[in-house]
């Protein structure tokens, strides 16, 4: 018995040594990380960081975080946060998202998100660069704001990002959203008729995506990681009388520009196709000629109402069939 009671003395010892080391760890590391950031010239700053949760738990406290890249012109601002993880090992982290406005500036751009019960779940490769695993995220009600108004809104969210067992660069990610909302800004700026549903009926997507290099703690540090590669699977959401089901392939150059297709199959197109035009994707003086090459390609398929077609991204451009959109959107994340 006294054999045993030592042991378990030693085990606690050595137990209260390593939890002790950790949490020291986890503080100097983030303190030492935002000095890092300001010596390079970011804004860096929060409240003493300290951590809790002895004897299981590392949990840390990051109240009045601000950060913000003069390069890129990415910032953040938030109240607080909760970042905590098992003491057998801190890899497998939670986060907690506060229910007060989050502040996120893009370049010259201000957006505010309202998240409730907002948890994100990650899952982190041994050693210094915290390659990232996996990724779980859900949530309740949301809000996304700019300076026009709410822009969407939504019950709740759920995103699973998960890394490819063979190719460190490649990520699945699955997205589901419940009752998706457009804010009156986006109604007015589409002409949405005034008698279509608030929300979507559903709205989920679920696509493959190759970037140049894995996730992991440069992409905060440095810049992020750009899309390489992008396998669209299956996205389909339904807004009123409109039901749109999407699949592509698309590949991504240095510059951001795609090339390849993507297959989309839309009932009752020619209410999105007042919306194209109202949101200024499909200029009106090319309208009468998509109306009616629409129309026949509709009526080869045997309903009029129903369209399956393919858009082509090509040389910077963007086509429907043979009518050229336009140039094709950059795909960049800043």
């Amino acid at each position: 018995m006294r054999i045993l009671i030592r042991l378990l003395i030693l085990l606690a010892v050595v137990w209260s040594g390593w939890w002790w080391m950790a949490a020291s760890v986890i503080d100097r590391g983030l303190d030492g990380w935002m000095a890092a950031r300001r010596a390079e010239g970011w804004q860096a700053e929060a409240a003493p960081i300290t951590t809790t949760g002895f004897p299981f738990e590392l949990q840390t406290q990051i109240m009045d975080l601000s950060l913000a890249d003069p390069e890129t012109g990415l910032a953040l601002r938030l109240d607080g946060t909760t970042v905590s993880a098992p003491a057998y090992w801190p890899g497998y982290v939670t986060l907690s998202v506060p229910s007060t406005p989050i502040e996120l500036h893009i370049a010259d751009s201000k957006h505010l998100f309202r998240l409730q019960d907002g948890i994100a779940r990650l899952h982190l490769h041994p050693g210094v660069s915290l390659e990232l695993d996996s990724m779980q995220t859900h949530g309740g009600a949301w809000r996304w704001n700019t300076r026009p108004g709410n822009i969407l809104a939504g019950d709740s969210w759920a995103m699973k990002i998960t890394q490819d067992d063979v190719i460190d660069e490649e990520y699945q990610f699955d997205l589901q959203i419940d009752n998706l909302r457009p804010g009156d800004p986006l109604r007015v700026q589409l002409a949405v008729p005034a008698d279509w549903p608030l929300s979507f009926e559903n709205f989920a997507a679920n696509l493959t995506v190759t970037f140049d290099r894995p996730w992991d703690r440069r992409a905060i540090e440095d810049i992020r990681p750009q899309p390489r590669r992008i396998i669209l699977r299956d996205a389909n959401a339904t807004w009123g009388p409109v039901r749109l089901v999407a699949d592509g392939d698309l590949t991504v150059d240095s510059m951001g520009t795609p090339d390849g297709t993507a297959n989309l199959l839309v009932e009752n197109w020619g209410e999105l196709l007042d919306l194209a035009v109202a949101a200024g994707v499909l200029p009106a003086s090319i309208r009468p000629r998509a109306q009616t090459m629409l129309g026949a390609l509709a009526n080869l398929g045997g309903d009029p109402t129903r369209l399956d077609l393919g858009l082509r991204f090509a040389g910077g451009e963007m086509f429907l069939g043979s009518i050229r959109l336009g140039p094709a959107p950059r795909i960049v994340l800043r």
